[in-house]
């Protein structure tokens, strides 16, 4: 014990077994601020030895992390009040940090020069690394390491209060196009592969001054505050899309391209709220996912006036499905040879309480992405069917109907049972059953796609390819899938009076004679002229359909023209 901490405690003989004893960590300097003691606690919470601390200045332990105005505060309370309490972190003698609650208190002698600093320090590091782990956790997405949906939102709050309305900015909302399909076919794990290389990539790309963030799930928000011109930020997404076309990601040794949709506001432009920023680049980035993704779009009024009118359009979707408001309209389907009805396709119509009878164009694909769809489809199919048995008991029993199928439909587990046990409430032949499949349906997963066909084939379902011609694999379907029919879409038929007829006759010939070879009957799609029907019928087509004959009609105005397509003068 060093002489001038024995004066200092020469009055006070039992401080010094508390001094030795007290669990919290206790040094004493002189008025030069110089240590003359330190307990063992304290020994032991920092790692140095009293002689290794003997007249050095605390902030020999300083570790930089305390920031200085509380070193200011703390010499302006002792002066004024006498004692400071508050927290600093120092670092221990192997360079951890060390996070400790201290209190300090001056002891004034006579003498100025004889003016002590008692300092008692309580160890809270533990404390404070599970605080700092609680609020990582909180504030952080553990996958990808990147700011969650809640930090970045303190981020961005931060800064709008800190910006002046000529610091424009860009947010860049980034949604990754198919990601749920990568779960679906290759798992969870394939998916947080994906999700932690992309949120490398999105770090790697737009650096470390612009705040790159996991929103949640697979979507992405950047802060770009390099990009305060559009020029700026096509510049970034320019450089983003390249990389992710020329860097694949890997996933079990095998290479897959991911690209992904993405929306940008600007500040002050849309908004100088976070939230009305966030919800403009998201909406943007809706639309270039509508324009086919691996796209971007930058916000504008236009783009909100159509969402919301999509969100209207989802609640009177919902409401007509409740009030039975849809209608299914019919279209003939006519033998080329003899010109009789060869059957019907069924296609659904909404009766719009306030805009009249509405097309499939205006409202399928909001019902797709509400999942409605489905619901709508065996809609379709139940009344069709149940409309076939009414004509059947008129007379007309040797008409097919012909009824479309979705992929969401398709995909439904139940779907195979579901047409039989359809077909078998009416009691009609289920050869007069046609359902329409378009080439892409069971590219995912064969193995499914054909045992739901051949269990309908099996029942005596007949199976049509709609959209031949346009689809992906069209040859390798044709072959190994139970079809009974080919519709050759209606595109086809667009320009045979115009410059690319060579082109088209020669396609639309090609078509029906493979598909003649492989045994299957031909539907042409889109005949709205009598020269188109001549035409289709010289390549061979076994069926004809389009406005030539029929718009789309309510099934109580088909039944009257069965006889006059009897006497069709073609």
């Amino acid at each position: 014990m060093n002489q001038e901490f024995k004066n200092f405690i020469s009055d006070y003989d039992n401080v010094i077994q508390m001094f030795y004893q007290t669990n919290d960590g206790l040094i004493v300097t002189n008025s030069n601020r110089e240590i003359i003691f330190a307990n063992p606690a304290f020994e032991k919470m920092t790692g140095y030895t009293m002689e290794e601390l003997h007249l050095r200045n605390p902030n020999y332990l300083s570790s930089g992390n305390t920031e200085k105005h509380i070193y200011e505060e703390m010499w302006s309370n002792i002066k004024d009040h006498g004692s400071w309490s508050g927290e600093l972190v120092n670092r221990k003698k192997n360079g951890e940090l060390i996070y400790s609650y201290t209190t300090i208190t001056q002891i004034n002698e006579n003498k100025e020069h004889d003016s002590f600093y008692i300092g008692a320090v309580r160890d809270m590091t533990d404390q404070r690394e599970a605080e700092q782990k609680l609020d990582y956790l909180a504030h952080y997405d553990l996958l990808t390491n990147l700011p969650n949906r809640t930090k970045f939102k303190e981020i961005l709050t931060t800064k709008l209060k800190d910006a002046e309305h000529h610091n424009r900015f860009a947010l860049l909302f980034l949604d990754l196009d198919r990601f749920k399909l990568i779960n679906d076919t290759l798992g969870h794990h394939a998916g947080d592969i994906l999700l932690k290389d992309f949120g490398n990539r999105l770090r790697y790309i737009f650096g470390e001054k612009n705040i790159v963030s996991r929103f949640g799930g697979d979507e992405f928000l950047i802060l770009l505050e390099d990009g305060s011109t559009e020029k700026k930020v096509i510049q970034y997404i320019e450089q983003f899309f390249r990389y992710q076309r020329e860097n694949p990601i890997f996933i079990e040794k095998r290479e897959y391209y991911i690209t992904a949709s993405v929306g940008i506001s600007f500040y002050p432009d849309h908004g100088i709220h976070s939230d009305i920023l966030i919800q403009n680049a998201d909406t943007a980035m809706y639309s270039s996912k509508d324009e086919g993704k691996n796209n971007f779009h930058f916000f504008h009024d236009s783009i909100k006036e159509n969402a919301f009118k999509q969100l209207v359009l989802g609640n009177h979707l919902r409401l007509a499905l409740e009030k039975c408001q849809f209608d299914v309209h019919y279209q003939l389907m006519v033998n080329t040879n003899t010109m009789k009805p060869y059957g019907l396709e069924a296609l659904i119509r909404w009766n719009h309480p306030v805009k009249g009878v509405l097309g499939p164009n205006e409202f399928l694909h909001e019902a797709e992405e509400l999942g409605l769809i489905v619901e709508m489809d065996y809609f379709v199919m139940k009344k069709a069917i149940e409309q076939l048995k009414q004509w059947n008991e008129k007379g007309y029993n040797d008409m097919v109907i012909s009824i479309n199928v979705s992929k969401k439909q398709f995909d439904d587990a139940e779907f195979a049972s579901r047409v039989i046990h359809i077909i078998n409430n009416t009691g009609i032949n289920p050869h007069q059953v046609s359902l329409e499949i378009t080439e892409n349906y069971a590219l995912n997963d064969v193995d499914d796609a054909l045992e739901k066909l051949i269990a309908l084939k099996n029942k005596g379902v007949r199976i049509a390819l709609d959209d031949f011609g346009i689809g992906y694999s069209s040859l390798s379907q044709l072959i190994q899938f139970p079809i009974d029919t080919v519709k050759i879409d209606k595109a086809f038929l667009k320009n045979i009076e115009g410059e690319e007829l060579g082109k088209d006759v020669a396609l639309v010939k090609a078509i029906v004679q493979m598909a003649k070879q492989l045994g299957f009957s031909v539907i042409c799609e889109g005949v709205e002229k009598e020269s188109q029907l001549l035409f289709v019928k010289e390549q061979g087509s076994d069926i004809a359909q389009g406005y030539f004959f029929n718009k789309p009609l309510p099934a109580r105005e088909v039944e009257q023209l069965f006889d006059i397509c009897n006497e069709c003068p073609v």
